[in-house]
């Protein structure tokens, strides 16, 4: 009776563990590329941008990374429709772009905020983190989500930022 009870709960955890997998598909990664390349890929062949805002402490940013950034359906459609930048709101490294440096500035001991990041969510009152922020290909604000959205909902905003942006 024993060894049938630990058959049942091995086959259960089995079961359990392939139903989780099977609703978290990965389909590689998001092609990100940087603020400096971001220029000349406009020139190239302009898409609208999607900036992932993110901190090394925020939870919910490591949960949208794990799970919707690793999504089949939304890893295509942000490598073939979007350019994609990743960036630590409190990175340390300077970053040039659109012919400005942008450096980090400290608000505290141990913690600050880059005036990169700080200049994106300058259009926005509200702003938290994961930082979604979408512009257009002149780099123009189209929309921002301050939140970890769920796959769906993240589609359906790629959605209406893809209609908006034709």
């Amino acid at each position: 009776m024993q060894r049938i009870r630990v058959q049942l709960l091995i086959v259960g955890l089995w079961l359990l563990t392939t139903a989780v997998i099977a609703q978290k598909p990965t389909g590689g990664a998001v092609r990100w590329v940087t603020f400096r390349q971001l220029d000349s890929l406009q020139r190239a062949q302009p898409r609208p941008v999607f900036v992932y805002l993110n901190t090394s402490w925020c939870g919910y940013c490591h949960m949208f990374s794990r799970t919707t950034l690793r999504h089949t359906d939304v890893v295509r459609r942000l490598n073939e429709e979007f350019y994609c930048v990743n960036f630590d709101a409190e990175s340390r490294e300077p970053v040039v772009f659109q012919g400005k440096t942008y450096q980090f500035r400290p608000t505290g001991v141990g913690t600050g905020q880059h005036e990169l990041a700080t200049w994106l969510m300058q259009p926005y009152n509200d702003a938290a983190y994961p930082a979604l922020l979408f512009r257009n290909s002149n780099f123009d604000p189209l929309t921002a989500v301050f939140s970890a959205l769920p796959r769906q909902s993240f589609e359906t905003l790629l959605d209406a930022v893809a209609t908006r942006h034709r």
